[in-house]
């Protein structure tokens, strides 16, 4: 009885691929954005929040139309 030895493959791996390069561009974003607010200084959450929000727009015109 020669049978072929089926792989298992992880039923919640499906996109894996997907996964792994969502992850890389989180990381890429993630990176970007700590860059761009180390170089300044913030006295109010306010001001943060309004400028990252200015940045994510700079990046993906469509991000806050809905």
């Amino acid at each position: 009885m020669d049978r072929k030895k089926k792989s298992w493959k992880n039923p919640w791996n499906k996109n894996e691929k997907k996964v792994q390069e969502s992850r890389w561009n989180w990381c890429h974003i993630n990176r970007s954005l700590k860059n761009w607010i180390s170089n300044k200084v913030y006295d109010d959450l306010d001001e943060l929040v309004d400028d990252v929000k200015v940045w994510i727009a700079s990046k993906n015109r469509g991000f806050f139309e809905r």
